[in-house]
């Protein structure tokens, strides 16, 4: 049995506590149990330890967040959009990104751009892709956009530019 103080054990327990705050909030959220999830990340937020990174506060910050608390999500920016990247649901995608306003970040624009462009939010997508360096992958993406909006002309340039590249 675990006895404070207990130098030898007292940082894995903080990291063992701080794994199952994290792992019943985010079940309490997915059950729509917002209030406990809440209070349980404000727990392992509060947790310190040899082993709770900075990207793990990150990730509880983020988790935060995303339920609706407005918290700073100081952390690292590439956790942050290698997590975006990973995530293949576009809404989810958006909240994510949302944690961080990064707009002058090429990979947050073309993460958001790409999101917005699978939910069908054209007018937003365009603008988000008129942020990124372009390519041909991205020239096929803001022909379908202008195309959707009406915008034939647009649609044409782009349609031009890809067949160009290709």
């Amino acid at each position: 049995a675990f006895q404070e103080p207990d130098s030898q054990f007292f940082e894995e327990r903080q990291l063992l506590e701080y794994y199952w705050h994290i792992k019943r909030a985010e079940q309490a959220l997915h059950e729509n149990m917002t209030p406990y999830g809440v209070k349980l990340l404000y727990r392992a937020l509060a947790l310190d330890g040899l082993y709770i990174t900075a990207q793990m506060r990150c990730r509880c910050r983020v988790l935060l967040a995303l339920a609706g608390e407005n918290v700073a999500v100081e952390c690292d920016l590439d956790a942050l959009l290698a997590r975006a990247g990973q995530c293949t649901d576009p809404k989810r995608r958006l909240e994510i990104l949302a944690a961080a306003d990064e707009t002058n970040n090429e990979t947050w624009n073309r993460l958001r751009a790409d999101a917005l462009f699978e939910l069908g939010q054209y007018e937003e997508a365009a603008a988000a892709y008129g942020m990124t360096r372009q390519d041909i992958h991205i020239y096929g993406k803001l022909e379908v956009c202008y195309r959707e909006l009406g915008d034939y002309k647009k649609a044409y340039e782009y349609a031009c530019k890809q067949r160009q590249e290709a």
